[in-house]
């Protein structure tokens, strides 16, 4: 399985590095550090099977284009809140 992980901090990378290998056992990431780059390799020659990624990077339409064109990218957003009580919902 080839994984995107789009997120600009290498910290967080390495931690869903970490959590993929532990559930799938073997993985090829790519890795993109802001939207460009992450579109990149979303729209390229060797699409991903999966996308780990900043929710923040994309706006909401952008993801659903992505969705709509790659309908067999899993996309997996990461979305940070500062109230505890959002994030839960």
């Amino acid at each position: 399985m080839r994984v995107l992980l789009a997120e600009a901090q290498a910290l967080v990378r390495e931690g869903l590095k970490r959590v993929t290998l532990q559930i799938l056992g073997t993985c090829e990431f790519v890795e993109a550090t802001d939207r460009e780059a992450a579109l990149d390799v979303v729209i390229g020659a060797s699409p991903c099977d999966a996308a780990w990624f900043d929710a923040a990077l994309f706006a909401l339409d952008e993801i659903a284009v992505l969705r709509r064109d790659q309908p067999r990218l899993l996309l997996l957003a990461l979305v940070a809140h500062r109230n505890a009580a959002a994030s839960m919902r």
